[in-house]
């Protein structure tokens, strides 16, 4: 559920993404956060990501041009 007009939870971010793009997503938030595979799909399903790596992904999304900012 959106908090505002720019802000999405990662997990509805994440799962509006068509399947290649999930895959870009997963493996750059990974290098980024430094994030195991297995630790990225955890904090995905709980949501329970730190600063560091809500950082990593909104540096991502920021990149990428999807206009708006990851909240945990």
């Amino acid at each position: 559920m959106a908090t505002s007009a720019n802000t999405l939870p990662v997990r509805d971010f994440y799962d509006s993404l068509p399947a290649e793009d999930k895959k870009s997503f997963r493996e750059n938030v990974r290098v980024l956060s430094g994030l195991e595979y297995y630790q990225f799909t955890y904090r995905l399903r709980n949501n329970t990501w730190t600063p560091l790596e809500l950082r990593a992904i909104n540096k991502y999304v920021n990149k990428r041009g999807y206009g708006v900012v990851l909240i945990s």
